[in-house]
């Protein structure tokens, strides 16, 4: 037994533009901010606010609601791979664009707390790498001060400014260093 399909069926048709010219148009330019890659900002040329604002003056258009959520996805991605490329500044930039067109979205949360803990690495990793250039700073002068004391031959005086102090300022600041244990040798 066989069932015959009917040959009558049409592809779906998407949403039907809004009756408002206005709507239609911001519809438009929100397309095309879309397919340009720009979903998220705080400009007024997003296709978030583009699509937002469509949906402000026709609330029943599904076209732009269905945009705006596609545009608020589309930005979280987008806020995401920034923050998994370590961009932290562009991460922030979208996530604070979003911040304004959907506050309340709970993925929006997480990633602003994922965002500030990256932030914070790298505010603890800038503050490691600083003082480790500090020490290297006070070795390589304090080494330079022993040699130049060393050449004088000013080895156990002055009190406080031989080259034995100098060399054991150096010391102090980075004992396994090895242009220390160099000099110590």
């Amino acid at each position: 037994e066989t069932v015959a399909a009917s040959s009558s069926t049409a592809p779906a048709a998407g949403p039907a533009p809004s009756a408002q010219p206005e709507v239609n148009d911001l519809v438009r330019r929100a397309d095309q901010a879309f397919a340009d890659g720009r979903y998220v900002a705080s400009d007024g040329t997003s296709a978030a606010e583009l699509y937002r604002d469509a949906e402000k003056l026709d609330p029943q258009d599904a076209r732009s609601r269905d945009g705006f959520t596609r545009s608020i996805e589309y930005g979280l991605r987008s806020a995401e791979q920034a923050l998994l490329a370590a961009n932290l500044d562009e991460a922030s930039r979208i996530a604070a664009s979003l911040g304004l067109l959907s506050p309340t979205n709970p993925r929006l949360s997480f990633l602003k707390a994922q965002i500030e803990k990256e932030q914070a690495r790298a505010n603890q990793d800038a503050s490691a790498r600083s003082t480790w250039e500090a020490k290297q700073a006070q070795i390589r002068y304090s080494l330079e001060q022993m040699q130049l004391r060393l050449d004088t031959n000013l080895l156990l005086e002055p009190r406080g400014d031989s080259a034995l102090s100098h060399f054991r300022n150096a010391e102090a600041a980075g004992p396994g260093d090895p242009a220390v244990r160099n000099a110590r040798d």
